[in-house]
Order: C-alpha cells, then structure tokens, then sequence
C-alpha cells in the first residue's frame, strides 16, 4: 500500500522533535505526493525537517503554512531553495503563508531556488503554484520575485520562464504603487 496524501496540519510536536518524525514519515512513505506540516511549529535555524523532506522525489504538494519560526533562516541551503530547485523534482504547489518570510528571505528563495531551479535549465519541472500569504515582504519582495519573472520571460536572464501560474500575495504588504509596478513585471 502506498500512501498518496498526509495531513499533519497542526501537529506542533513535529517541530520539536527535531525532524526525527519527518525522518520516519519520509523514509517509511517515499511516495507522498501531498504533504501537509502546516502549523506543526517547524523553524528554519533546524534545517532537518526540510532535508527530509527533499527525499520525497514524488512530492507535488507541500504545505508549510503557519510555520512563522521558519522564517528567511529557512531559505538557506539546506532549505525551502533546495526543494524549489530541483531536490522535489515534482513540485508543483509550495504554500508558505505566514512562514515568517521578509522581503529579503524572498529574494533569497528566489535567487537561490526558483532561479535556478531545473526548470531554468531546459527542465519542464518548476513551482506552479505559490502561495506568500501573510509574509511581510511588502513591495521589494513582490518585486524582486516581479523581476525574476519578468526577466525570464523576456529571455534577457537567460532562464527558461518559470512555471509560475498561479501565486496569492494576501496580507503581504502590498502598496498601490508596488502593486502597480508589479502589473509591469508580470
């Protein structure tokens, strides 16, 4: 039997176990194509739980929501950047809401995942779907992830454009005019 989906929303003794839980989930169910850790008190200083999760080579859906510890700590490598980079080859819909992400973390993720994700390099593989919600990341990071688009849409990065269809900023901080600059980029 092979498990397709796992719900662990709210299981905060995932985040103090120091990825000993995830170990076994990932090692004992390397199929999972849909993992929910939201709101299981996961921080980003103990990048254990996100290499674990980067064993999950048919995982399609991740949710990280309401993990505010995670934090830009998060994004380094071994990180949320190697699991939009390649690590999760089949990733597809990344939740980060109130993950704690500032606009710098942002830019991070995206120069060090998204930008240099396979998909950016020929591969038809990449985040489809991406959820900021509740990040303050305000306009710079809105803008920095506008201009990676951007960029790579035009040809002038280099990239092969992202897979980027759909994305929600709620609650992220948005001014008028960083909402206008970004209907530019996008």
């Amino acid at each position: 039997m092979s498990l397709y989906a796992l719900n662990l929303s709210g299981c905060t003794g995932l985040g103090a176990s120091k990825g000993n839980a995830l170990a076994a989930i990932c090692d004992y169910m390397p199929y999972l194509k849909v993992l929910n850790l939201s709101y299981c008190g996961l921080v980003g200083k103990d990048s254990t739980p996100l290499k674990r999760i980067a064993k999950l080579q048919s995982l399609r859906e991740l949710d990280l929501s309401g993990n505010p510890g995670l934090g830009d700590a998060a994004v380094s490598s071994p990180g949320l950047a190697d699991l939009a980079n390649g690590a999760c080859p089949d990733l597809e819909t990344l939740n980060l809401a109130g993950c704690g992400l500032s606009a710098s973390g942002l830019a991070a993720f995206v120069d060090q995942g998204l930008a240099r994700s396979p998909a950016n390099q020929g591969a038809t593989i990449g985040v489809k779907r991406l959820c900021l919600d509740d990040n303050a990341i305000g306009d710079a990071g809105v803008i920095a992830l506008g201009k990676y688009v951007a960029d790579a849409a035009s040809g002038t990065s280099g990239a092969v454009p992202p897979r980027l269809e759909w994305l929600s900023l709620r609650n992220v901080g948005l001014s008028d005019s960083g909402a206008e600059q970004m209907s530019r980029l996008f």
